[in-house]
């Protein structure tokens, strides 16, 4: 259960039970059973993040491609349905919903899946990927949280969204999402960050990195191998998913968004995640990259600040007080402390300082020789003081031209992500897991990513009509009603276009200007 345990572990706990043993015994015991050689049968990661490989330009997706025309294939008996409603209608509560096929066929994925052989079923007969992936995505916007419910749902919306005439039951709905492959799930989610750029709807010039924290109730812990991360509704560390994130900023929308299980953390984390999805994309476009305390290292920092083999963008970040960061805060405030005017006002709860004080240290670049002097690399930081406990926190920032108050306004620019992963959460059902397997719940982030997209596309189009008057974007779920769900109405269907006849009198004024 502990293969990274050493013998004397093992010598320790034989001896709490009255069994005294040499750890050479317990060595040649080991060796001769193959103990180590043990795994547990259950999956706890994505196989591409087991394996410790590099990244390379071959698992780059080439859009410039040219791409044939593809057919949609669908079941007999959805022509059968067409035909009926050519004759004689259906009545549906969410005309709204079919919009999405619009956006969908701007955003151009349905090449790439034929292209993989996911919108077809070999034999002709069954539910084929592509049916699953436009239900998941009619449930979302539907605002039906679970898959379980969505499979149960008689409403005819999103069987005909689907190019179903039946919903699939629960079992075939999470197993046909988990049909995909891990290889073809990370090729689509570098493809669709390519695609996004090319639509304008990311920049990725100003971005954040955070993780979303999922807790889970597992037996057997350990052999699950999940591990543990820090949770914030339980305050303690338990074992968890942990979704790795990269916000844009600029638009307010997500760039990446990935399995990452509960052991997993920023240091480790990010130089992967980056080369993997966004370095090639966004090389020489990134200018600030902002990260809380779960990324302080000099790994990270070197990385980001480092332009030939990093990111070359500027950080603004909080600070974990470790030994480097606390000395040189310590020996700050031994200098300044009983100064007057050392302590700024800033809100009712805390103080600043006044000053800043230098995080300095060397980063060894690749290519040069050793007699070659390295690069020394800094970050200015400010500390900000809680009043009533007395509580430090540092801030730094790459920009040496900041003041320490304008580190700390600066900073504050890294909410927009965790106000986009609340909005993932409430309005796209990001922590309603399908199960505990890593590959179906990367698919289900995966379509949750898709779906954040479309909404920011149909919010590209409809300009002011989505604003608040204080110049917000009216969430998913604000809007769900007027966009999607908006009551009874009657599709018919006349040569190759669609039509909506709404039963339902009452619209407001926004209603009729959508």
């Amino acid at each position: 259960q502990h293969p990274d345990r050493k013998n004397i572990y093992y010598v320790n706990q034989l001896e709490t039970k009255g069994i005294i043993i040499d750890r050479s015994s317990l060595s040649k015991i080991f060796s001769k059973w193959n103990i180590f050689t043990y795994k547990s049968k259950f999956i706890s990661n994505l196989k591409r993040l087991d394996k410790e490989t590099e990244f390379s330009e071959k698992h780059q997706v080439d859009l410039k491609k040219k791409v044939n025309t593809h057919y949609r294939y669908v079941d007999a008996n959805f022509v059968l349905l067409l035909e009926g409603i050519k004759k004689n209608g259906l009545y549906v509560d969410a005309p709204g919903l079919f919009i999405i096929w619009h956006y969908l066929e701007e955003l151009g994925i349905f090449s790439i899946l034929s292209e993989m052989g996911l919108t077809y079923s070999e034999n002709g007969k069954g539910y084929n990927w592509f049916d699953h992936f436009l239900l998941n995505i009619a449930r979302i916007f539907y605002g039906i949280s679970s898959y379980s419910r969505a499979c149960s749902q008689e409403e005819p919306s999103l069987s005909l969204f689907s190019h179903l005439v039946s919903l699939p039951c629960n079992d075939s709905f999470l197993n046909g999402l988990g049909s995909i492959s891990e290889e073809q799930v990370f090729k689509l989610q570098q493809w669709l960050i390519q695609r996004c750029k090319e639509l304008k709807i990311i920049e990725g010039k100003r971005i954040a990195f955070d993780f979303k924290h999922i807790d889970l109730k597992v037996d057997m812990g350990e052999l699950r191998g999940f591990g543990k991360g820090p949770s914030p509704k339980k305050k303690i560390c338990c074992h968890s998913f942990r979704p790795h994130i990269v916000w844009d900023l600029d638009t307010g929308n997500i760039i990446a968004l990935e399995f990452r299980k509960g052991s997993a953390r920023g240091t480790t984390t990010v130089k992967r995640f980056t080369k993997d999805f966004i370095l090639k994309q966004f090389k020489g476009i990134f200018r600030e990259v902002y990260i809380d305390s779960e990324y302080t290292g000099k790994d990270v920092w070197n990385f980001i600040l480092d332009s030939k083999e990093g990111m070359g963008a500027d950080i603004t970040a909080c600070l974990k007080q470790n030994t480097f960061v606390r000395k040189e805060r310590d020996q700050f405030l031994f200098k300044h402390n009983n100064k007057k005017g050392f302590w700024v006002y800033y809100d009712d709860k805390h103080v600043y300082s006044r000053k800043t004080f230098l995080l300095t240290w060397k980063y060894p670049q690749k290519g040069k020789e050793k007699n070659k002097e390295e690069k020394e690399l800094q970050l200015k930081c400010v500390v900000k003081k809680n009043i009533k406990n007395g509580s430090l926190r540092c801030f730094a920032s790459s920009k040496k031209k900041l003041s320490s108050k304008e580190i700390l306004e600066d900073y504050s620019n890294r909410w927009a992500i965790e106000i986009g992963i609340k909005d993932l959460n409430q309005n796209y059902y990001l922590t309603n897991c399908p199960g505990k397997n890593p590959h179906h719940v990367n698919v289900h982030f995966f379509i949750v990513s898709i779906c954040r997209h479309l909404y920011r596309m149909i919010q590209r189009d409809l300009g002011d009509l989505i604003k608040r008057k204080d110049g917000s974007i009216k969430t998913l779920q604000t809007m769900r009603e007027i966009l999607f769900r908006q009551g009874s109405a009657k599709l018919n269907i006349k040569d190759d276009t669609f039509e909506v006849n709404f039963l339902n009198s009452w619209a407001t004024d926004t209603r009729r200007d959508i």
